[in-house]
């Protein structure tokens, strides 16, 4: 390695200041044209409780199941439109793929403020096997008699592995499920992470004209 002459007295490394001429040239953010996506109106997701367990930790998420519907009821009156849950066992505080416990959470809200609506975490992790996207949707659709508690279905990124559990998320299960979800009235709502998840969808979904429901223009 090549020695480096430092003179006598001054540092090797000479900190500098993000001037307003250097972040002018690094980052002229001005310069490049607007983004009016943020000009139409704004939809508010509520996704309480979320994963994180309760108690000690997060003594702020609800376990009672009255709780879990009450944080749902004020998100919506507060102006959220949208509920997606993942409801709570009462007894045990934790996070349940139960969907007759969904159901029972969404009736209570449904019964403080009328129809609302649901997006849900309806993938079905098999324990060694591919994530199932059809299963819980399914399930919820019969206890509804229909669209009443499931008007869109969660995907997770294509390739995704479900942390803790071997389950993977597989092309074939995301083509089968976007096809089964639109056969029966349920918006597929894609789960942008990254954006290799972009393209993962885009290459895998929507190149091949996979999911064929579009905005109205």
């Amino acid at each position: 390695m090549k020695n480096e002459t430092v003179n006598a007295g001054q540092p090797k490394y000479v900190p500098f200041a993000l001037t307003k001429d250097v972040v002018t040239e690094m980052f002229p953010v001005e310069t490049e044209p607007k983004i009016p996506t943020m000009d139409k109106p704004l939809i508010i997701e509520s996704a309480c409780p979320g994963w994180q367990l309760g108690e000690v930790r997060f003594p702020a998420v609800p376990i009672a199941l009255k709780d879990q519907i009450k944080e749902q009821v004020d998100s919506l009156k507060a102006g959220a439109v949208i509920a997606h849950i993942h409801p709570r066992d009462p007894k045990t505080g934790l996070a349940q793929m139960n969907h007759e416990l969904l159901a029972e959470v969404l009736d209570g809200i449904f019964a403080e403020v009328g129809d609302c609506v649901t997006f849900t975490d309806s993938l079905y992790p098999v324990l060694n096997a591919e994530v199932d996207c059809i299963i819980g949707t399914e399930r919820l659709l019969e206890l509804g008699n229909g669209n009443k508690y499931v008007q869109g279905s969660l995907m997770v990124p294509v390739g995704h592995r479900r942390r803790g559990q071997p389950s993977y998320f597989s092309v074939r299960g995301a083509v089968e499920g976007v096809k089964w979800l639109e056969a029966h009235d349920v918006k597929p709502v894609y789960q942008l992470f990254d954006t290799n998840t972009h393209l993962g969808f885009k290459r895998h979904i929507f190149d091949k004209s996979v999911d064929k429901v579009r905005p109205a223009s």
